[in-house]
């Protein structure tokens, strides 16, 4: 992955996120109304694109610890359950502190950055309790696809 460029996407993402509808368009051109549909269209999908970059970060990590793993003698059937994250994975096989060193720095850094989103004041009850569908939708799915990572 080209590190700097998925930087520059969760920054436009951020920036897509924290824009009001005005910003998004001329609104002595546009109803109030269109502007509004744009705002929805344009913060569902940022929320989507975000969730799909934090996977494919995600994938990349575990991508990379793969054959560490399999070089690894058998581990306990308590070990076998998978964690439910990546920050579980990590602590569960006492890599926590090592773990960025198997970690490609862009993933790491992207992941970072994304968390760093997620971790706005204000993020989650602006995005879950928002009056558009199709925005409460994408940031359910965001949440769904994260928390099962």
């Amino acid at each position: 992955m080209a590190g700097w460029k998925l930087l520059k996407v969760v920054e436009l993402l951020e920036d897509n996120l924290a824009a009001t509808p005005e910003q998004l368009g001329d609104a002595a051109r546009e109803t109030s109304e269109e502007l509004s549909e744009r705002h929805e269209r344009v913060t569902a999908s940022s929320l989507l694109a975000l969730a799909a970059l934090a996977d494919a970060a995600a994938s990349q990590k575990f991508a990379a610890a793969a054959p560490a793993a399999a070089a690894a003698p058998a581990a306990a059937p308590a070990d076998s359950m998978q964690p439910a994250s990546p920050a579980a994975a990590a602590a569960a096989d006492g890599t926590a502190t090592s773990g960025a060193a198997q970690q490609p720095p862009a993933e790491a850094e992207l992941l970072q950055r994304v968390a760093a989103v997620v971790a706005a004041s204000g993020f989650w009850k602006r995005q879950l309790g928002a009056k558009s569908a199709p925005v409460r939708l994408a940031a359910y799915r965001f949440t769904a696809q994260t928390c099962a990572e």
